[in-house]
């Protein structure tokens, strides 16, 4: 799974959440930050995928990791 920031004259900076199969890297969301793109990638990743295949869903993985850093950054523990 990759994240770019893209910038263009016309438009403004967004970013690209993609995701690599082997075959070919596939965009799978965008937005105007990361936590937006990998939220579109991980509703279009779920849309995609059979409910029964067993592949987790690398965004969502990516967003919990996220989620757990901005906390840790943002309330740091007393005990570090």
């Amino acid at each position: 799974m990759n994240v770019y920031l893209v910038t263009t004259e016309l438009l403004s900076e967004f970013v690209v959440a993609t995701f690599n199969d082997g075959y070919g890297e596939v965009a799978y969301g965008l937005g105007h930050f990361i936590t937006t793109a990998l939220r579109d990638a991980e509703r279009q990743w779920n849309q995609a995928k059979d409910e029964d295949d067993d592949e987790d869903n690398p965004f969502t993985e990516a967003l919990q990791y996220l989620g757990d850093k901005v906390i840790r950054f943002l309330f740091p523990s007393p005990l570090n």
